[in-house]
């Protein structure tokens, strides 16, 4: 009797773990999220930086380095 008396705390105590392991991942994802949007945002800011330096350029070379500086900040997204 006692044994399944054990059997059955034990039972009843999974849940509450599994209860207890989903706040800290509920934590990390929003944190992933927050800085997914930092970075995003600090992204769009550079991108339109290589945009206004491209269009100020006169210089062909400096140009195409631009564009090759687009090319890889959009494979990076």
């Amino acid at each position: 009797m006692s044994r399944l008396i054990h059997t059955a705390g034990i039972l009843l105590l999974v849940p509450l773990l599994a209860l207890a392991d989903e706040k800290p991942q509920d934590d990390v994802l929003a944190r992933h999220r927050e800085g997914s949007i930092k970075v995003a945002d600090q992204q769009d800011e550079l991108s339109a930086d290589v945009q206004q330096l491209t269009i100020e350029q006169t210089v062909p070379k400096v140009i195409e380095l631009f564009g090759e500086v687009k090319k890889i900040m959009d494979e990076a997204t």
